[in-house]
């Protein structure tokens, strides 16, 4: 009789967040040209900089890091903003915050944005109102973001478009690496329980990124090989590598397991737009 063989799938994803809010701090309807007053323009952003992080300070979280970067795609969207006279966090194009952040480029696990208009440039002003705000003043205080990037411009005989991205940025670390570390963690969770370290084999391996490539393209994982034994998958997608110990721990201690595989593929999908881990673990019991 032939041997039944037992596959136990397992997945676990950890979702991203994004928060959006807006309002119009002070309103003119004026039609008029747009003016870069650099020097002008340089100081709101570095003094609305600073009172983000006095605020944040004042809490005792973490400090936000300036991003030139997101500045620069801040101030697009101030610039798009101006020149239809009117704020909004959807672009002319229609592109929302989070669509703008993907085209360019950018990683993320959390992402928020703040946008305004006054007449006056008055960066405790407009701080003081958007504080005011409970939509701004989440993003402003959101222990989750690490990074802002302020965009200002200003349109003549209108005033000052403002916008404030904010987003937690990943850390990348190389596919094969991220594979490394986890093998080596694994054996080392056996080693300290008295139990033989797992063989990482080629085939499973392969198999195994195979399934990430897959999960990471949202299809279904290809067929498994026909002489492995009772064989457990565990599927983990995650922007961060933080706590998944805790996911595969239990599992990669089961005495019959002897042979394993490992896939691990970064990539962005319709879920994680930010960028995202793919994690296959392949875990074989011997026939």
């Amino acid at each position: 009789m032939a041997q039944l063989k037992r596959i136990i799938f397992f997945t676990f994803s950890f979702i991203l967040s994004a928060s959006l809010s807006s309002s119009i701090l002070t309103g003119l309807n004026l039609r008029g040209e747009l003016l870069f007053q650099e020097k002008e323009i340089s100081i709101i952003v570095q003094e609305l900089f600073e009172l983000i992080n006095e605020e944040r300070k004042d809490l005792g979280l973490l400090t936000l890091q300036f991003s030139q970067d997101l500045s620069l795609l801040a101030r697009e969207h101030s610039k798009d903003m101006a020149l239809r006279g009117k704020i909004s966090h959807f672009s002319t194009s229609g592109q929302s915050y989070r669509d703008r952040i993907i085209e360019a480029g950018f990683y993320f696990s959390a992402i928020g944005e703040n946008v305004a208009f006054s007449n006056r440039p008055q960066a405790e002003l407009i701080h003081e109102t958007l504080m005011d705000s409970a939509g701004h003043r989440k993003n402003i205080l959101d222990p989750d973001f690490d990074q802002v990037g302020i965009g200002v411009v200003f349109r003549k005989n209108k005033g000052y478009f403002i916008t404030q991205d904010f987003r937690r940025a990943m850390v990348l670390k190389k596919e094969e690496e991220v594979k490394e570390d986890i093998q080596r963690d694994i054996n080392d969770l056996r080693q300290e329980n008295y139990l033989p370290s797992l063989s990482f084999t080629k085939e499973a391996d392969d198999y195994a990124l195979k399934c990430a490539l897959n999960k990471a393209k949202d299809k279904a994982p290809p067929p498994m090989p026909h002489h492995w034994g009772e064989t457990q998958f565990l599927f983990i997608t995650s922007p961060t590598l933080e706590g998944i110990q805790s996911i595969y721990r239990d599992k990669v201690l089961k005495k019959t397991y002897t042979r394993a595989g490992l896939g691990v593929s970064f990539d962005k999908s319709s879920k994680y737009p930010g960028g995202c881990y793919f994690i296959t673990l392949v875990l074989i019991s011997e026939n």
